[in-house]
This record gives structure tokens, C-alpha cells and sequence, in this order.
């Protein structure tokens, strides 16, 4: 198979190259780190009894009665200690961004965390429990909750690199939260869509989300599983190979309910799947680098359209082609991908599983 396919939801065009997937790849892990044994992980920030290597703690669920910025913590959220962007603007912002300017600047402003998930020093997601799983996603949730009241901030990012092929620094299990003050080209390009989706159809409340999403549900070759209105589907344009996406069922742009009001026991399912799925992986390609990436409306909006959290592996890198034409070269169709899930994963029940927050702890 050679064809190129278009991403309804943002018009984003990839590759798909079947023949490729026989080529001699060497797949990153998360022990490409430098370090992989008890001595060297001495030098792991993360680590519990570390948190004088880290700025001050932002959230924690804490033992009740610990001290901030000290052990006793199951998950804890910190500033980044190397931002990518500057948490106050150092000048005033320049007004001149017309076209005619050869070069444009503006200061990128925001809030950049770093979530840590475990206090131990593991460094796969595939090793936590639906549990812990779950606590990650509320910790995005409850940063995300904060950050959407702040009207300096236009984008949020949350996303999660494991292994050094996947762009991950650190082997500890963490994650990233990237607020700042620019609409992301993506975001725009997301916006446009869903706006020229309806005026399009004479402004009648047709929704591109529920359009795609029925759409796939009708073919059926994509869907690999419907559980508590949560979708799991393989995309049709796949930005990488072997991409899964968990989304909503039954909502629609224009009045879409925010990720950070998933319930509880939405949040458990959610974890449940994702686990489920990143299981599967690991047991077909070992041990292997990822990308967890939340899409989420514009700050203050979260009612635009509703969130999609990808699994994205990264069986290879992008190279020239990419490069050059911004289009990605994917080897496996997701219809193969949603068929090998479908069949081989054994799926986690989200009930009968440990509190998020046990009893005697707390989030502050």
C-alpha cells in the first residue's frame, strides 16, 4: 500500500508506505539513558528524598501532615527546571507584527511543569498499575483546571516522552504540562476546520468531530473499542505508526466537557484502557520509546471541541523527507494496527482497583 491520507481534523497529510515496515530499524528503548543500575540512579532528581533537586512543588498528593518539598508523596508537580518558556515577559511585547516584517519575535511566555509520576525510579508506564495511571491523568486535570482560568495563556500542551528516542531526557517516569501564550499553528489549523466543516453544511450545528467519529464508527475497520463513552481507534491519517487515540463518545465542538471534568470513574476507564493498549505494545515491540500527547481547545475554551489523548510510538525517526515536504511516512496501515489490538488485548477492568487518592493522603 503507498497513498496519501488526510487528516480530517486538521488537514494534516501523511505517507502511508507499507513496504517500508521491512526495513532494518533499531527501535530506541528506555534504556538508551545513561544510566540503568541502583548506583547511577543516585543521580535521579525525581527520586523521593531528592526534592532539593527540583524547584518547589506546584501539586503533590501527599501523605497528610508531610512537609512540602519533602518525601511522602506518591506524585508530585514542579516547575521545569529548563523551561522552553520564560514564566514573565522580560519587555513589553512588540505591536509591529505585520507582514511585511522579514523577522516577526515575541516573547513566549507560560507555565512549563514537570509531573512527577512515581517516587521510585522506575521509567515505563507499561510497569504502573491502573492506579497510578489514574493519578497521572488527574494531576493533568487539576493543573489543567488551574491554568484555563489564566487569560495570558492561549495553548496548553500535555504530553509524555518516554525513552530517548521518543525526545525523553530523564528515565523517571514524568510527564510535561506547557501553557503559553501563542494559538499553536495546529490548534489554528483544527479551529479553521471545524468552522468551515459547519459553514460549510449552512451553519446548521454539524459537528466535524461527531462526523469523524461516526464516520469511523460505521466502518468499523478502525475501532478497536467502545467502553463507558470512551473511544479507542486507530486514526485514519496516523501521524506515526501503530497510533491509538482514546476520545469521547456523545460529545460535539460548541459545548464539548472539559478533560479536567472527567469523573472519577471516567478517569479509571480512561486509565484502564491506556494501559490495556500500552501492555499490548510493549508485549509486540518490546521495549519501546513513546509519545502520550493530550489535544485540548484553547485556553478559556474548552468547549471548542473535545480532547483526544495518542499513544504515538516511535519505531523510527523522522528524516529528510519529513523534513522537506511536512508530511510523515508511516509503514503500518491503522486498519492492520485496530485488527492486531482488537485480537490481542487482554483489557483492564477499571473497577476494584486501589483509590486514586488513598485514605490518609491528600492532594495540596
Amino acid at each position: 500500500m503507498a497513498e496519501w491520507r488526510c487528516d480530517p481534523l486538521t488537514g494534516s497529510r501523511i505517507l502511508l508506505a507499507t513496504s517500508r515496515a521491512g526495513r532494518p530499524v533499531h527501535l530506541g528503548t528506555s534504556s538508551d539513558f545513561p544510566w540503568d543500575s541502583a548506583e547511577s540512579r543516585a543521580d535521579d532528581p525525581f527520586l523521593e528524598g531528592h526534592e532539593h533537586d527540583t524547584p518547589d512543588e506546584r501539586l503533590a498528593l501527599r501523605r497528610a501532615g508531610s512537609e512540602v518539598n519533602s518525601t511522602g508523596w506518591l506524585l508530585r508537580v514542579v516547575p521545569n527546571r529548563f523551561p522552553a518558556v520564560l514564566a514573565h515577559s522580560p519587555c513589553p511585547l512588540p505591536e509591529d507584527v505585520s507582514m511585511d516584517r522579514i523577522f516577526q519575535t515575541r516573547t513566549a511566555v507560560g507555565i512549563h511543569d514537570v509531573v512527577i509520576e512515581c517516587p521510585d525510579g522506575r521509567s515505563r508506564l507499561v510497569d504502573c498499575s491502573v492506579t497510578e495511571v489514574a493519578r497521572i491523568l488527574t494531576a493533568w486535570q487539576k493543573r489543567a483546571e488551574v491554568i484555563d482560568r489564566d487569560r495570558t495563556m492561549q495553548s496548553l500542551a500535555v504530553f509524555r516522552n518516554e525513552g530517548a528516542f521518543a525526545g525523553a531526557s530523564l528515565p523517571h517516569c514524568h510527564s510535561q504540562i506547557l501553557a503559553h501564550n501563542e494559538c499553536d499553528e495546529l490548534l489554528l489549523r483544527r479551529l479553521q476546520r471545524i468552522d468551515e466543516w459547519r459553514e460549510a453544511r449552512g451553519g446548521s450545528g454539524i459537528c466535524l468531530y461527531q462526523s469523524w467519529l461516526q464516520a469511523e464508527q460505521r466502518m468499523g475497520i478502525r475501532i478497536v473499542r467502545t467502553q463507558d463513552d470512551v473511544a479507542v481507534v486507530c486514526p485514519f491519517a496516523s501521524q506515526v505508526s501503530r497510533q491509538v487515540r482514546f476520545c469521547p463518545m456523545n460529545q460535539r465542538c460548541g459545548d464539548a466537557q472539559p478533560f479536567f471534568e472527567l469523573s472519577e470513574n471516567a478517569v479509571l476507564t480512561l486509565a484502564a484502557l491506556l494501559l490495556s493498549v500500552i501492555q499490548t505494545l510493549a508485549r509486540q515491540l518490546g521495549g519501546f520509546s513513546f509519545n502520550l500527547t493530550l489535544t485540548l481547545p484553547p485556553v478559556g475554551q474548552s468547549e471548542r471541541f473535545p480532547w483526544m489523548l495518542d499513544v504515538l510510538p516511535r519505531t523510527s525517526q523522522f528524516a529528510g523527507f519529513e523534513l522537506l515536504s511536512r508530511s510523515e511516512i508511516v509503514t503500518h496501515a491503522p486498519e492492520e494496527t485496530a485488527a492486531w489490538l482488537t485480537e490481542q488485548t487482554n483489557w483492564l477492568a477499571a473497577t476494584a482497583v486501589d483509590p486514586i487518592c488513598p485514605e490518609g493522603w491528600q492532594w495540596r
